[in-house]
């Protein structure tokens, strides 16, 4: 008989010197896959068995302790990595007999097997499509221009900018690459070193007009794909 976990909405987690709070814990989804159900007692007793909780195998595991609670809890089957991290913690710190515990182990690993077989598999990627320049990128792309030839009358040599190298400020301002905010930040910083003050002010205009056109250019692209049969 398949048994339900343990109802967790009473225990208590230590937070140091801090004092300690409860940590709430659905129990398992009726309503779930009776071999998911299998699966997460079986892992639940292996948690029990090393003598801590939930929250210690997953620290002890490098996972996020919410992730260990919706597959406990039936709700979540685990990808290939999470299951790895946590037999290993299981294997380490049972406590129960070497025999009993590789044959739990081995079941986990079965069953783990079978429900991943049964996982709806991704989306195949999209095909490669190709659109053209759109309004929204030439906008950007002049603006860019405009801004680079003010800077230029300001004193500032765009051919000594490290950070942000020649040749790319060159393709935005042609409309080749879309800068991105990252990039006009540290643009930002640089311009501000050579005495232009007001740089990351005038930057937030030519963000939102890059904004508009990454935005446009993803739109187009999901269209093309429709087009040429493929999924959006």
């Amino acid at each position: 008989m398949v048994r339900a976990l343990p109802d967790e909405r009473n225990q208590q987690v230590h937070l140091g010197e801090g004092g300690i709070v409860p940590v709430p814990r659905k129990a398992v989804d009726l309503s779930a896959d009776p071999g998911v159900k299998r699966f997460a007692a079986l892992l639940s007793d292996l948690v029990t068995s090393t003598g801590t909780n939930a929250e210690g195998v997953a620290a002890a595991a490098g996972l996020a302790r919410s992730s260990l609670y919706a597959v406990l809890g039936g709700r979540r089957v685990p990808n290939g990595y999470f299951m790895e991290r946590l037999l290993q913690v299981l294997e380490t710190e049972s406590l129960w007999p070497e025999k009993k515990l590789g044959t739990a182990v081995r079941r986990a690993e079965s069953q783990y097997a079978r429900l991943y077989r049964k996982l709806p598999k991704p989306r195949p990627p999209a095909a490669p499509v190709r659109v053209g320049v759109l309004p929204e990128q030439t906008t950007a792309s002049k603006a860019f221009s405009a801004f680079l030839d003010e800077i230029s009358q300001q004193g500032v040599n765009i051919e000594q900018l490290t950070w942000v190298s020649p040749a790319w400020l060159r393709r935005y301002a042609q409309g080749d690459s879309i800068p991105s905010w990252y990039v006009l930040d540290v643009l930002g910083d640089e311009l501000k070193a050579h005495g232009i003050s007001n740089a990351h002010t005038r930057l937030l205009a030519l963000g939102d007009l890059a904004e508009a056109a990454r935005a446009a250019r993803a739109k187009e692209r999901r269209w093309a794909r429709v087009i040429s049969g493929g999924s959006p």
